[in-house]
């Protein structure tokens, strides 16, 4: 599995900053979409078997943007982007080198696992929550400000989802779990950390905005939708989430 982190810094003015690293970030995200979709279709099959090497191939680009408004308050963006393949013998990713959303860290208006892929609802099939995929786009925004003593506030939204890119997918199966843009979820929340300087202890609350699991025409939530026993997360955490 590879993952890769980008840090960079450009000497000019503040809103050059700005403009230079969300620039770099759409550049490096469309090249890295580029590269995943031209793979998809490439068959190696043959090569993998002949080279007796690892059969699964997993990509992620993991991409953390943060500016600071003055000296207590800060914007955050979070950026990620994952592709997974079997080659050789194997006809599927291993679960654990599957993606998924939501959680303490990510897409927070759901608990881990329960989102995706793509349109699909909740499987009772397992005991535990296992709604995963082999590819994962979501993007997180967080503004985070100071409280009183050593209590910090944070308001976010976010938006992303998984889903199949299994080519063996066909007729109902194929259209609920391929990527499309109706299927691309979508949650906000407010957080409490508690800042000891030695460690973060967070708190956050995530509501759903957007539910591509449920039927057309009832997907948007809100304020009532949102207090529902379906419509919030809520999950404890050590450290940011990102």
């Amino acid at each position: 599995e590879k993952s890769g982190y980008l840090v960079f810094m450009v000497p000019v003015r503040p809103i050059g900053v700005v403009l230079s690293k969300l620039l770099f970030t759409a550049l490096t995200a469309l090249v890295a979409m580029a590269l995943f979709g031209t793979a998809a279709y490439l068959d190696f099959r043959y090569l993998i078997n002949r080279m007796n090497v690892d059969p699964d191939v997993v990509n992620q680009i993991n991409m953390v943007l943060r500016f600071g408004l003055n000296d207590n308050h800060a914007l955050a963006m979070h950026f990620v982007a994952g592709v997974g393949f079997a080659y050789g013998n194997s006809v599927a990713l291993p679960f654990e080198k599957q993606f998924y959303c939501g959680g303490a860290s990510s897409m927070r208006g759901w608990q881990a696992r329960t989102l995706g892929p793509g349109y699909s609802p909740m499987s009772d099939f397992y005991q535990l929550p296992s709604q995963t995929g082999n590819f994962k786009l979501e993007a997180d925004l967080e503004y985070r400000f100071p409280m009183f003593w050593k209590l910090e506030g944070a308001l976010f939204a976010e938006a992303g989802n998984v889903w199949s890119l299994d080519r063996r997918l066909s007729g109902e199966d194929a259209a609920r779990e391929r990527p499309s843009l109706g299927s691309i979820a979508g949650d906000w929340g407010l957080g409490l950390r508690v800042n000891l300087d030695f460690i973060l202890l967070r708190l956050d609350a995530g509501f759903k905005v957007y539910e591509p699991s449920r039927e057309a025409g009832h997907r948007w939530l809100g304020p009532k939708g949102w207090f529902s026993s379906n419509g919030f997360a809520i999950h404890f955490g050590v450290g940011y989430p990102f």
